[in-house]
């Protein structure tokens, strides 16, 4: 599970883009602390790493969304 917070209004928009890869298997779009929760399946920690980094690569680039964070 992935949290992912993201700016205002924006949330139904990253929850449609982040449901295309195709490690991700659901996408909950929640309030509270974070603006949607991801449900998703690695192989390994390495792919997971990969896939974090690419994520806050694209949110960065788009000066729109903040940073996902992994849940404990």
């Amino acid at each position: 599970m992935i949290e992912v917070k993201v700016k205002r209004g924006l949330s139904s928009e990253v929850a449609e883009k982040l449901h295309k890869h195709p490690n991700i298997l659901k996408v909950y779009e929640i309030t509270g602390r974070a603006d949607a929760v991801i449900e998703a399946c690695f192989r390994d920690i390495n792919e997971l790493n990969i896939f974090l980094k690419e994520i806050r690569k694209s949110m960065s680039r788009n000066h729109r969304y903040s940073k996902p964070y992994c849940l404990k």
